[in-house]
């Protein structure tokens, strides 16, 4: 599958335009055609993320074009997080992140 049908889990906030992705991580995907990515815009607090209404999937080619930053770290692998590096430009890899398994 390629970019424009596997998807990413991705906060409506990022989703709708409102925020650029501020961190995400991969995960073991949970179904055909999901990539594993779980995206945010870091401003979301622990009542928003505990909300399913507030995630939907969309294709990873639809995340590259609300943030073409994305591209970058999209082939990492699964256990991988990242976060904005607003002084770098970029994505810089958070190596204390548990998903919480």
């Amino acid at each position: 599958m390629d970019g424009e049908t596997r998807v990413a889990v991705v906060s409506i906030e990022v989703a709708g335009g409102e925020f650029g992705v501020g961190w995400l991580y991969r995960d073991e995907p949970d179904a055909p055609g999901d990539s594993g990515w779980r995206v945010f815009s870091g401003a979301e607090d622990e009542a928003f993320v505990e909300e399913p209404s507030n995630f939907v999937e969309i294709p990873l080619g639809e995340l590259v074009r609300l943030d073409p930053a994305v591209e970058t770290v999209l082939a990492a692998e699964v256990g991988s997080c990242w976060e904005w590096d607003e002084a770098a430009q970029g994505f810089r890899p958070v190596r204390d992140f548990d998903p919480g398994r």
